[in-house]
């Protein structure tokens, strides 16, 4: 009866060893990091976001701690920002969302969400709305599938489809809630890649700015040069898209695997400095016409492209 009382015990205790051994190995490290898609006017030298606290599917992240004032724009061409690092679960989850502070900075200045004219001064992106603002990012992780023990998570804040013009067309606004969250994606860094590309100007066109948008292949149409939804967004169903230096080069990171289509717009800036859409560029060297096809991303990899700008379309 002894022999079998110990027995009992060593089996309790090795399948609670077991048990925790399995807990700890159903959970990942992950960590949460801040990208952006540029905004279009030249007289917005800086945006800054107050994130108070982050969310995975409602829950308070724990790797995220205090408040965090990030200069969004500052994040192109695969530059993060990271907001913290903490073990999840190792399932699937829907949605990771920002909680935005309207009101104050992580200092504790006056205005939490704002942009920084060329000129020096302030507008706050909030309008009449104080207090917080929720931003949940579009896109699910399933970290029940994943092989690595930690995982990076980058959110693609989209600046171009996050704000918009205000109501005296000289001032700045966050876009309605429902654009907001549509302006956010989430992507698992490792399962991404990069398309970098290398252009030069043949179109005639003096172009003040070009933007490239690059689509899931076959989604765009030529009704996404036009304004759409409530907050007048044109080139509105991009995934991403990239400002072409003056060196002619752009680059779209953080793509998930598979076949893309690039759409190029000529921009010039107006009185005010702000973008006025032009056109579209017809692409020479590997397609002619308005749409550059088949560029295909793979994971941890590179697409490299290089072309000619032939017309001005307008």
């Amino acid at each position: 009866m002894k022999y079998l009382l110990m027995f009992a015990v060593c089996s309790f205790a090795f399948v609670q060893c077991t048990q925790d051994s399995d807990t700890q190995e159903e959970q990942k490290e992950v960590s949460i990091q801040l990208t952006d898609a540029p905004i279009d006017d030249a007289d917005v030298d800086a945006v800054f976001i107050t994130v108070a606290e982050v969310k995975v599917d409602g829950q308070t992240f724990s790797g995220f701690s205090g408040k965090k004032t990030i200069n969004v724009k500052a994040l192109q061409n695969g530059s993060v920002d990271a907001l913290g690092t903490a073990d999840l679960d190792a399932k699937a989850y829907s949605n990771i969302t920002l909680v935005l502070d309207l009101d104050t900075d992580a200092q504790g200045n006056a205005m939490g969400c704002y942009i920084e004219r060329a000129n020096g001064t302030k507008e706050s992106l909030a309008g009449s709305a104080t207090g917080t603002i929720e931003v949940t990012s579009q896109g699910a992780i399933d970290l029940a599938t994943e092989t690595r023990s930690s995982v990076e998570v980058v959110l693609d804040f989209d600046l171009r489809k996050a704000i918009k013009n205000g109501a005296n067309n000289n001032d700045y606004d966050f876009v309605s809630s429902a654009e907001l969250s549509s302006s956010v994606r989430t992507v698992v860094k490792h399962e991404t890649g990069t398309v970098k590309g290398s252009t030069t100007n043949n179109s005639g066109s003096n172009n003040d700015k070009v933007v490239a948008y690059i689509y899931t292949k076959g989604s765009y149409s030529s009704s996404e040069k036009n304004p759409q939804g409530t907050s007048n967004i044109r080139f509105k169903n991009a995934v991403s898209s990239s400002v072409v230096d003056a060196n002619g080069d752009f680059q779209l990171s953080y793509l998930k695997d598979g076949e893309y289509d690039v759409v190029f717009a000529s921009y010039e800036y107006d009185a005010q400095n702000k973008a006025v859409f032009k056109g579209t560029l017809e692409i020479g060297g590997l397609l002619s016409g308005t749409v550059l096809g088949a560029v295909t991303v793979n994971a941890q990899a590179q697409a490299s492209l290089n072309f000619d700008f032939t017309a001005l379309i307008l």
